[in-house]
């Protein structure tokens, strides 16, 4: 008599893609709990400013200008507002799975970041001095964690809508570079560690693919994958 065999559903390139986030972001978090630091931290933050006044940062006074500009695209004002822009459009053109995907995105990155800080009580660095304002612990990077989760979002909802494949390519390469600057920005300033920003990173990305993996049209949970 012939078994039948269980069958098994290869994952999905989100799916990967969520796990290895998390796990960095779970892995980073976890050795930050345990006391491990790494000098990297520092000496980034060092090699950004001029050795003769570390108030000072290098570069022009643009570039620092800019970086500030840069910032502030990646808090939560910002963030919040594009995503409710967002979701209000897709309400109106009743794409209610979607338009909860990106409410999701945004509110769980807020409440994932504001969680985990207390619960980690990192002090936010001291080596160099601060160029904007920022209050509250360090780990991990709001900034980083809500722009990864929201760019992110966006990104795929967008290119889930674009047939071109180098549409899709555009679409995801310009969310990755404006998160890129943002979490840069964050450790130019001098108002976060460089693993704090990675750490945020994935942990906001981590997030949205979640998300994403039971939200994204043509979903299926039982499955494991995505239909366009």
């Amino acid at each position: 008599m012939a078994l039948d065999h269980p069958t098994y559903n290869k994952p999905s390139s989100v799916e990967i893609a969520a796990a290895v986030c998390i796990g960095v972001g779970c892995l980073i978090t976890l050795s930050i709990c345990l006391g491990i630091t790494w000098s990297l931290d520092d000496e980034v933050l060092l090699a950004l400013r001029n050795s003769n006044d570390l108030g000072l940062p290098l570069g022009p006074v643009w570039f620092s200008q800019a970086m500030v500009v840069m910032t502030n695209l990646g808090s939560s004002l910002v963030t919040g507002l594009l995503a409710v822009i967002a979701v209000s459009l897709l309400l109106i053109a009743a794409a209610f799975r979607q338009a909860i995907f990106i409410a999701l995105a945004f509110a769980g990155a807020e409440l994932l970041g504001n969680g985990i800080k207390p619960l980690i009580g990192r002090l936010r660095p001291d080596i160099v001095p601060h160029l904007v304002e920022a209050s509250g612990e360090s780990f991990p990077s709001g900034h980083s964690t809500l722009s990864s989760a929201v760019y992110l979002g966006l990104a795929l909802l967008w290119s889930s809508r674009i047939a071109s494949r180098n549409g899709r390519f555009a679409c995801m390469t310009m969310a990755i570079f404006v998160t890129g600057l943002v979490g840069f920005s964050r450790i130019f300033l001098g108002v976060h560690f460089p693993s704090d920003v990675i750490g945020g990173w994935a942990l906001g990305a981590g997030w949205t693919l979640l998300a994403w993996r039971f939200l994204a049209p043509g979903s299926s949970t039982k499955s494991g994958t995505l239909n366009r």
